[in-house]
This record gives C-alpha cells, sequence and structure tokens, in this order.
C-alpha cells in the first residue's frame, strides 16, 4: 500500500506537474515506471515515471497537450543540438518541472552532487531507445518533449532533456561530444575548489572548455551513473559546447 509523505500540484497553462514522495519497502523492490496514456478528453499526453532514489520511490506525473508535441514533431530537424535544449516552446512544461525538481532538492537539504543525481537518476530511468529502430532515419534529435511523449530517445535526446532542466534550475551546462566513440554526455560546471575537495568514493571525471570552465560528466545511458561517475567503455576526448 502506497503511503504518501508529501504531494505538490502545479497548474500551468498547458500541463499539470506532480511530484510525490513515497516511502515504502516494498514499493523499493519494484521496478522503474515509464508509461505514456494516449490522448484524454482533454487531448492531453498522461506521462508518468516512478523510480527509486536514496531509499525512496519518487512518482512524476504530467499532461502535455497533443499539440504541442505534434508542433515539435513538425519542426525541421536541427543540426545544432543546443537548438533543442534552448527554445520557448516548452518553456511552461519546462519552468514548473525544473522548479519542482529544485523545491523537493532543497527540502530534503541536498547539497549539488545530489541534486543534480536526483535529475540525472529521473532521466536515466526514461527507456533508452536507438533512432533507426524506433524513426526511419540514422539520427533523428528530439525536443525534450518529443523524447517524454515518445517513451524515451537515445543519448543525445536524453543528454538534452536532463541539460536543460538543470539548466532551467539555474546551473550551468555543455554538451559532451565524444566523436570517436558516437557518444554523448552532459557536462555540469563545477569550480577548482570541488575538484580539490573531491572525496567520493569514485574517481572525477570532468573536462576543461575553451572558456577555462570545469563541466563534469554525466552520463544520462545507464541505471546509477552518478556526477562525475565516466563508463570505462568511453575512451575518447570530449568536444564541449556550453550552452548559453
Amino acid at each position: 500500500m502506497k503511503q504518501p509523505l508529501k504531494r505538490i500540484t502545479l497548474a500551468i497553462l498547458t500541463a499539470t506537474l506532480i511530484i510525490s514522495l513515497l516511502s515504502n519497502a516494498c514499493l523499493l523492490e519494484q521496478a522503474s515506471i515509464y508509461t505514456v496514456t494516449p490522448p484524454n478528453e482533454e487531448n492531453n499526453y498522461h506521462v508518468q515515471c516512478e523510480w527509486n532514489y536514496k531509499d525512496r520511490r519518487w512518482a512524476y506525473e504530467v499532461e502535455i497537450p497533443v499539440t504541442l508535441y505534434e508542433h515539435l514533431k513538425g519542426t525541421e530537424r536541427s543540426a545544432n543540438y543546443d537548438d533543442y535544449a534552448v527554445n520557448d516552446l516548452d518553456d511552461d512544461w519546462l519552468q514548473e518541472t525544473a522548479t519542482t525538481f529544485k523545491t523537493q532538492a532543497e527540502q530534503a537539504g541536498w547539497g549539488f552532487l545530489d541534486t543534480v543525481d536526483f535529475v540525472m537518476s529521473f532521466v536515466q530511468n526514461i527507456p533508452y531507445t536507438v533512432d533507426p529502430e524506433t524513426t526511419s532515419y540514422d539520427e533523428y534529435p528530439r525536443y525534450p518533449i518529443e523524447t517524454m511523449i515518445d517513451e524515451g530517445g537515445d543519448c543525445e535526446d536524453t543528454v538534452v532533456l536532463l541539460i536543460t532542466i538543470l539548466k532551467e534550475m539555474g546551473y550551468d551546462v555543455a554538451l559532451l561530444l565524444f566523436a570517436s566513440d558516437q557518444h554523448m554526455a552532459a557536462g555540469v560546471h563545477i569550480t577548482q575548489e570541488f575538484v580539490d575537495g573531491w572525496t567520493e568514493s569514485y574517481s572525477l571525471r570532468y573536462y576543461k572548455g575553451l572558456n577555462g570552465k570545469n563541466y563534469a560528466y554525466c552520463d544520462t545511458t545507464g541505471l546509477g551513473y552518478r556526477p562525475g561517475e565516466q563508463p570505462e567503455k568511453i575512451k575518447g576526448s570530449a568536444n564541449i559546447l556550453p550552452i548559453e
């Protein structure tokens, strides 16, 4: 039986966003859930995600208008991934999503590392898909809303979703492009003081951009990777594209 500890309901112009904190030993034994329900009477998609983080069961629900999704779907594809991360088409959803995650982190008393990790855990639980199998294209970049409704995306899509939320939360973010690995990760700015004071059990992996800033590697394609933790299979160098 679910035992809700906290529920916040946020009404915005085009959707309703709910995030709940649940605590129950049985729930924590369950696998993650990600479902998208076909349009309802209000012509909205209903997205539901449940996942575990820090010994708690989290639930995220949002209704997204079909008209918004179809508009984004019909937008011409760009070769610049930052075009998908910075646009005004999904501002209502983005602002409320970012505010909600930020509020939850603040109420939990988390610092930088756990807050970024919390958002990463949400994105990591969205299914990973391969473009040729889900579209008729070898590469099909998605807007964050598309990734949500399409029930997943590849590394580029989930990275864009992550940095879009983090940027709205006030973090300095970048795209980390690994051409030789055919991989993309997110980068979150960290200070040299943060690097020098690193005490976590895993090695901190970060990259320095041309702007002189350090960006911690953040992976979205595997469950459990934390900020600064890079999979061993990623061997190449990163091309860093800050998102202004």
